[in-house]
């Protein structure tokens, strides 16, 4: 009978080993619980405590929070299962008739407090539990905003004590302390003192309290000074968002050796010491015209045309000359000089000579070899230099070697460095918008560029209505564009309307020169249309709106028209 029984379970050990299932078994799990807080088991509650349950179901259930007061609790935060952590406090396993596996079940309790975090605005961090030793912080860059006023979290206030940080260690109330700061609105960037110390003023957030100062003049340096002139030429304490629109000017002083003649803004004027705007264009001409024999020839090392971005010192002088003219060229000697000429301006009482050599080595290369005096100890070292051909559709202007010049195809030094004006301003209503393939280059080797220009005018059209300017229009127009003027104009919650008696084709204006125009406008009679006998109420505002995207549209489409014929005539 042992025989038997021995066969029966090898036989049975062979068939499972093969995989033959003959008798159905019930597989349980193996679940250790470890909790120093009561938790549910199968709905029954169990003791802190070890525990170990073999079954195939079990709903294992842990208190949410447990020791609960007003202001302190021990908190569940997670259940940890194998190494691996649920957020939920009810843990179900079940073991199928296939499987079964140990489990280890702890829960992680938390000790926390309740924090009463009060504050006088909106803050992002609220009122709540929190665990014991966490540390709550201020916000980064989190202001509360109310129009131009904001206020900025930047301590804790905890018992008469202030702090950057919360650290949680018993139940609190914190109250939330802000920096209220103003808002200041600059129409442009000002040079003066904050809170005595001079510095860039900007539109910006700054401190309540915080003392802005606007001098009539600022100086920066005995050559640098800064000019003023609007309704906050003072000190203001800020208590409340501001609006600066003065204005202010950057002023250079400029020290004249000798008065000379120059071109200031574009207008000839005798130069002296003084102080001069920032970026004032000051033109110190090579020559000054008296009459058609006599001329005024500049020396010195600021000839050329400036736009003022520091203190100067110029020293330059102007000295008269007479022109000699000749009714044939003449090889002509002056100041041990040789050249072939025509005419010739000298200065009184000199005599004449120049000579020069010109090697070319192409069309586009040459070398130049200057008249020179050789001897046995230097007749090896000729001087010369060499020049490349700068070519140009156009001339434009610029800079050579940093001196403001009219840049043209010529010959260059190859160690010359050109840089091509974006914009050029001829005066203060005419300038060139100058489009090229190359701004700034060295003459290393013959350079050919591709550029041309559009001629723009400075257009300026005011509308009056008694003393008051109604329509304000300043802008740069290229030659050849149409604008208009609009017919209907709001201004300050009025209509006013355009008295076509004060100009001609008001709506067909072409731009080839400089324009400043002055129309009148008128207060609208009626906002009323009479329509086959019926009154309709329009809208003056939307008849305005309209005018103008339709001015605003021919003015584009005749700017496109006038780019195009410009093209157009570049490449004829």
């Amino acid at each position: 009978m042992n025989r038997i029984i021995v066969v029966l379970i090898v036989t049975l050990s062979i068939i499972s080993i093969f995989g033959i299932e003959v008798f159905s078994q019930t597989y349980k799990s193996e679940i250790k619980v470890s909790s120093n807080i009561p938790f549910f088991v199968n709905g029954t509650l169990t003791r802190p405590g070890s525990y170990t349950f073999q079954t195939q179901l079990i709903n294992i259930t842990f208190q949410q929070n447990f020791d609960v007061y007003p202001a302190s609790r021990t908190h569940l935060v997670a259940v940890k299962v194998n190494n691996t952590y649920y957020h939920s406090n009810v843990v179900v396993i079940s073991s199928n008739n296939k499987t079964s596996g140990c489990y280890l079940v702890s829960p992680l309790y938390e000790k926390q407090y309740y924090v009463n975090i009060s504050s006088q605005y909106p803050f992002p961090i609220s009122s709540g539990w929190f665990n014991v030793s966490q540390s709550v912080g201020l916000p980064r860059n989190y202001f509360y905003q109310l129009n131009d006023t904001r206020y900025i979290p930047y301590d804790y206030c905890i018992n008469g004590e202030k702090f950057q940080s919360i650290f949680v260690t018993s139940p609190l109330t914190a109250v939330v302390v802000y920096k209220e700061q103003f808002y200041v609105n600059t129409s442009s960037q000002y040079r003066g003192y904050i809170n005595g110390t001079v510095k860039e003023i900007c539109s910006g957030w700054y401190p309540s309290g915080t003392n802005i100062t606007l001098a009539r003049y600022l100086y920066q340096n005995e050559f640098t000074r800064f000019f003023t002139y609007g309704n906050l030429i003072s000190t203001k304490v800020l208590n409340a968002p501001l609006f600066i629109n003065d204005t202010q000017i950057e002023q250079f002083y400029i020290t004249v050796k000798t008065p000379i003649l120059a071109y200031i803004s574009g207008k000839l004027e005798n130069m002296i010491s003084g102080w001069y705007n920032k970026s004032e264009e000051i033109c110190v001409p090579n020559y000054v015209t008296l009459s058609n024999n006599t001329r005024l020839i500049t020396m010195g090392n600021y000839s050329g045309i400036h736009y003022l971005g520091g203190g100067v010192f110029i020293s330059d002088v102007q000295l008269e000359q007479d022109l000699l003219t000749f009714p044939i060229p003449l090889l002509l000697n002056y100041s041990g000089n040789i050249t072939t000429q025509r005419y010739i301006w000298i200065f009184n009482g000199s005599s004449v000579k120049v000579m020069s050599q010109i090697v070319y080595l192409s069309n586009v290369t040459r070398d130049v070899v200057p008249k020179q005096i050789l001897t046995f100890n230097n007749f090896s070292k000729l001087v010369f230099y060499t020049q490349n051909y700068l070519s140009l559709d156009v001339p434009v202007y610029g800079k050579i070697n940093g001196l403001n010049s009219s840049i043209y195809s010529s010959w260059l030094n190859a160690t010359d460095n050109v840089t091509v004006f974006r914009i050029y301003y001829i005066n203060g209503e005419n300038r060139l918008v100058i489009s090229s393939d190359r701004y700034n280059f060295t003459m290393v080797s013959p350079v050919s560029i591709n550029d041309y220009y559009i001629q723009e005018y400075l257009v300026q059209i005011l509308g009056i209505y008694g003393s008051d300017t109604v329509y304000n229009f300043t802008a740069w127009e290229p030659n050849s564009s149409i604008i208009s003027i609009p017919l209907l104009y709001l201004y300050k919650g009025e209509t006013f309307e355009l008295n076509t008696s004060t100009i001609n084709n008001y709506n067909n204006i072409t731009i080839h020169s400089p324009k400043k125009i002055v129309v009148e406008y008128l207060p609208e009679v009626s906002n009323a249309t009479q329509v086959t006998g019926k009154r309709i109420n329009t809208s003056s505002e939307d008849l305005i709106l309209t005018i103008v995207f339709i001015g605003t549209v021919i003015s584009i489409i005749s700017a496109l028209i006038a780019s195009v014929l410009l093209a157009k005539k570049r490449i004829e």
